[in-house]
């Protein structure tokens, strides 16, 4: 099965298509980026944008989260992937569909997926990547 990516990820690559994810947000975020695309691998870029986006979209619609942030970097030889909110809290990797389909995707690269959720404290999700596969 193939996923569909944004032109902007084919065109401009992770860090303009997950700046432009973050831009597009309806709430007060922050984005930092120190990432050198030309040293990940397809499959670790297009995971990377994948977690970034499902987790993005669990901020917006479940956590009731008013700001967010998000930061990309590579640190020995690994993709970090980390976002923040604000929100409700609660998440669970057992729970519904979308972190488990993300724990999935992220073990598949040999990759790990942490999340942190307390109840009213908010959620953060960081994933670490092999930058090649």
């Amino acid at each position: 099965m193939h996923d569909v990516v944004p032109s902007t990820l084919l065109e401009q690559g992770l860090t303009a298509a997950a700046e432009d994810l973050v831009d597009r947000l309806e709430m007060p975020s922050t984005f930092t980026a120190d990432v050198d695309e030309e040293a990940l691998s397809p499959a670790t870029i297009h995971t990377a944008y994948f977690v970034l986006a499902e987790a993005l979209s669990n901020a917006v619609k479940h956590s009731r989260a008013s700001s967010v942030s998000v930061d990309l970097r590579q640190t020995a030889g690994r993709m970090v992937v980390e976002i923040h909110d604000d929100g409700v809290g609660g998440a669970r990797l057992d729970g519904g569909t979308g972190l488990r389909g993300l724990r999935d995707r992220v073990e598949a690269l040999t990759g790990t997926i942490a999340v942190e959720s307390r109840r009213g404290w908010g959620t953060s999700v960081k994933v670490e990547l092999p930058c090649t596969s």
